[in-house]
């Protein structure tokens, strides 16, 4: 499933997401290339905060569930953990983002927005790795709660 979520997160990204429509032109856009626009019209800021909590933190947050699944068993650490939690906050807020967007160009009588395959990949992607996410923290927790037994002082009476 991991996998799955990695290939929805990659064509998300790269995939159209908007097509917005002005009068009688339209553009189709996909995060990367709203990014790029971004960078390329100098504004710095929004094209970084954009390319990392919509590319980065998801990208780095898949990768750190690969790495707590296949990790060796109970040798996953603390600061991995605290890592997925802190990622799995802002999971959702890109998406969000782009649904105001859609519904703020809906309402104005010269343009529209419509959304675009990369959208509903993208959310899928950021579904699935929330999911995948909760499944995991659980199941760290769930290992650290676990009683270790004790060596030494046993009584075989």
């Amino acid at each position: 499933m991991l996998v799955v979520t990695f290939v929805l997160f990659a064509a998300g990204v790269s995939l159209p997401i908007l097509e917005t429509r002005f009068l009688l032109s339209s553009e189709q856009h996909s995060l990367i290339g709203v990014v790029y626009g971004l960078f390329q019209a100098r504004d710095f800021f929004l094209a970084a905060v954009i390319f990392v909590f919509s590319i980065i933190l998801p990208f780095f947050k898949i990768l750190m569930l690969g790495i707590a699944y296949k990790g060796p068993a109970g040798i996953v650490p603390t600061r991995l953990q605290w890592l997925l939690e802190a990622v799995s906050k802002w999971a959702m807020l890109d998406v969000l983002l782009v649904a105001l967007f859609i519904f703020s160009l809906k309402s104005t009588p010269f343009a529209g927005a419509f959304a675009m395959p990369g959208i509903y990949l993208f959310t899928l992607a950021a579904l699935l790795s929330h999911y995948l996410c909760s499944r995991v923290l659980a199941s760290l927790q769930g290992k650290q709660a676990q009683p270790r037994p004790k060596r030494g002082n046993q009584d075989h009476g």
